[in-house]
Formats: C-alpha cells, structure tokens, sequence
C-alpha cells in the first residue's frame, strides 16, 4: 500500500507565516480534501496535514512515498498558469524520485486541466519550501502551484466552475508516479458474498411471510372449528328424524317377500303380515344382540 502525505498550504498558518493568495486556503483544503478521498478509493493510505505540518511527529518521522503541497498562484504574472517544484536536489536525499514525481504530476495534471505549465516559475520560495528541512530524507518531495487562482477568466474559472479538473490531474499524476491505476475496477462479489446475501434475502422474506402466513392459518382453523360446530348441529338436528323413519322403512322391507309369497301363492294375507312382524322382532334381535349390527335389513 503507497503512502502519501497531502498538505493544504497555508491552512492554519501562524503567526510569521505566510496567510497564501485570496481565497487560496479555501482552494488548498478543499482540493485536498477530495485528492485524498480519491486516493483511498484507489487503495492508498493518505495523511492529510496542514500549515504545522513540521510540528507533527506523524508527518516528519514518516518514510512517505510522496509528499505533495498543494497551494495556487498570486496573480502576479499578468497572466495565468502553473507549475510542479522539488526541493532544491543538493538538500533533497530523494531529489531522483522527487523530480520523477514533480515530472509525473505536472504531465498529467496540466493536460488534464489544459492549463498552462510554466517551470521557468520555480523560486526560492519553492524550491526551499521550509517542509523539505523536516522530511526524512528518503520521501520525494513536491509542490504544486495549481494556477493563478484570481486571473479571470482563465484558471480562476475552472477553479470555480470545474475544480473536479483539478483533482483528477492530480490523482491522475500522483497515480502515474506510485503505478497504482487510475481507473476503479468495479467490485465483482465473491461466492461468499453471494451465499451471504441469498441468505439474509431469505431471512428477511421469511420474516416477512412468517407472520402473515400463521395468521392465515389461524383464520383457517376459525372456519373449520365453525364448520365442524355447524356439521355436528346438522346432524343432531337430523338423526331425530332418521331415527323415527327407520322403524316404517325396515317395516316396508321385511314385508315385501312375504306380501310376494301371498300374492303368488293366492294365501290370505293375515299369514303375510304375521311373518313380516316376526321377521322384524328377529330383526331388532341382530341389532341389540351384537350378532349382527345391521340386522336383516342391513340399517
């Protein structure tokens, strides 16, 4: 994992300290505060820090990867533009690196910004930034002039309008210098992650269902306790009737043979009607013996 340190120049500067352009701090904290998100989403661990800087143990004992300082121009120059600086290489024990990142930062920040590069602008002021002195001598330095911030409309505009500019030439370059790819590559879910989610799809589903299903059931064991209640009612109610209908009926069906034998035979009908009353006494015998439930008449 790179690690780099940005700087809002001029941010909380002191007393003796330079206070920066108009509007410049805003500028810097701002233009460092998205440059160092982006870079965390691209798998960098970043330190943000201020004008105090050289008073932080965290910043100065720290081999970093890249220091960067972000500042912009006074308008001075009667014209816009800007330009990428490194310590002065006789003081800088990481001057190789430290030009390689001035140069990697300013080929793509100015082409992505369209701005214009003027290096011929490196001063004292930047090449013996006073930071470089308490860095260790292995983290390449750079400073960065993004433009001159009231030249209007040229770079002040874009500063105000499209500052997203600003922030992705310079991710874009400190990205070139670390070779850490620009372009995020979508995140693809593991099988885990997957397995993960299709359970907790399911939980919640079944959270979801679990009630509204128990209570249907609820109302399905309603209906039918009403329905057995109303069932065993109907019955109670008709089996008086059966009852007092079944006594004629097996009547009727014990004197159809011998009604049929008299009939045929040309007998009188007073044997008929005695052998139907003693068939049915055998009848209600089979019923109330148990020796047949049904009986004769099979009801």
């Amino acid at each position: 994992m790179k690690k780099v340190c940005i700087m809002a120049g001029h941010q909380n500067a002191g007393a003796g300290m330079s206070k920066g352009a108009p509007g410049e701090v805003d500028f810097n904290i701002d233009v460092a505060n998205q440059v160092s998100a982006a870079l965390r989403d691209r798998g960098f661990e970043v330190k943000q820090t201020d004008a105090n800087a050289h008073k932080d143990n965290n910043v100065t004992k720290i081999n970093w990867d890249l220091f960067l300082s972000v500042h912009y121009d006074a308008d001075v120059y009667n014209t816009s533009g800007g330009f990428t600086d490194y310590p002065e290489p006789s003081t800088d024990g990481a001057t190789v690196n430290s030009q390689k990142a001035a140069k990697d930062i300013a080929d793509k920040y100015f082409k992505t910004t369209k701005i214009k590069n003027v290096p011929k602008r490196s001063n004292a002021n930047t090449r013996y930034f006073y930071m470089w002195q308490y860095l260790t001598k292995s983290t390449p330095c750079v400073l960065i002039e993004c433009g001159v911030g009231w030249r209007v409309p040229d770079d002040h505009n874009l500063f105000t309008y499209e500052r997203e500019l600003v922030v992705e030439g310079l991710v874009r370059g400190i990205c070139e210098y670390c070779d850490v790819p620009y372009d995020l590559k979508p995140e693809i879910p593991c099988e885990k992650d997957v397995n993960i989610a299709v359970i907790e799809a399911k939980a919640e589903s079944d959270a979801n269902w679990q009630p509204k299903l128990k209570t249907a059931n609820k109302k399905i064991e309603s209906l039918e306790k009403k329905l057995l209640i109303k069932t065993n009612m109907a019955k109670k109610n008709l089996n008086p009737v059966l009852e007092a209908l079944k006594e004629p009926a097996r009547l009727l069906i014990l004197a159809i043979i011998p009604f049929g034998i008299t009939y045929l035979a040309g007998i009188n009908n007073g044997w008929a009607v005695g052998a139907t009353l003693l068939l049915r006494t055998i009848d209600k015998y089979l019923h109330k013996s148990g020796v047949s439930e049904l009986g004769l008449t099979r009801f």
